[in-house]
């Protein structure tokens, strides 16, 4: 008679389970993806960061270079971000700086999407 028993024993899911267990995936998903909607925004800034670093990496270079005589002057952060293999995407604009001194240089996303800028103190000759 025991064996009776155990072939009644459940063997498969309720139908309230399964709701229960759709309800509470609904509800996560419903939460999660506003987060991850912005996370396109907060790339580009991290990326313009990152190219922003180096150039101001990339202007201590040149400077020292210029000041040890093995590289020329140049007038302007376009010109010094051409020396450098930048993104094409990122355009720079900005004048070096002149006699030691920095100056600020912007970095721009060529696209209407990206609209904050990053900037960035370059020294020049």
């Amino acid at each position: 008679m025991s064996t009776k028993f155990q072939k009644l024993a459940q063997k498969g899911f309720t139908l309230i389970e399964l709701i229960i267990t759709i309800v509470i995936i609904g509800v996560l998903a419903a939460v999660a993806i506003p987060k991850f909607t912005d996370l396109t925004a907060e790339a580009e800034r991290g990326v313009a960061l990152g190219i922003a670093g180096a150039g101001a990496s990339a202007s201590a270079v040149y400077y020292a270079r210029v000041k040890g005589g093995s590289a020329t002057a140049l007038a302007d952060c376009p010109a010094l971000m051409a020396q450098v293999d930048m993104p094409a995407t990122y355009s720079f604009t900005g004048a070096l700086g002149t006699g030691g001194a920095s100056a600020p240089c912007t970095v721009l996303k060529n696209s209407a999407a990206f609209t904050p800028s990053v900037t960035f103190q370059a020294y020049g000759s």
